[in-house]
C-alpha cells in the first residue's frame, strides 16, 4: 500500500511531466542562444581585415572557410 494517497500521486505525477517539458524547453532555448552565438561570430569573421585576423592567428582561409559552415554546424 502506497503511503502516498491519489491526490499526492497525480501532483508527483503532473510535476514531473512540467519538469520534463521545461527541462525539454530549456535545451531548445540553450540550442538557440549557441546557435545565435555561433552565427554572429562567423558574421564577425567576415568583417575582419587580413591584420586583424593575424592578431587572432586566423588566415583568411580559415576564417572564410569557418564564415561560411551553416550555423548549426560546429
Amino acid at each position: 500500500m502506497s503511503m502516498l494517497s491519489n491526490t499526492h500521486q497525480s501532483t508527483l505525477i503532473h510535476n514531473a511531466g512540467a519538469s520534463a517539458r521545461t527541462g525539454w524547453l530549456r535545451r531548445v532555448r540553450a540550442l538557440c542562444a549557441c546557435w545565435e552565438a555561433r552565427a554572429r561570430g562567423r558574421r564577425v569573421l567576415r568583417t575582419l581585415s587580413v591584420a586583424q585576423l593575424e592578431d587572432i592567428g586566423v588566415t583568411r582561409y580559415e576564417a572564410d572557410r569557418e564564415a561560411n559552415k551553416p550555423f548549426w554546424v560546429e
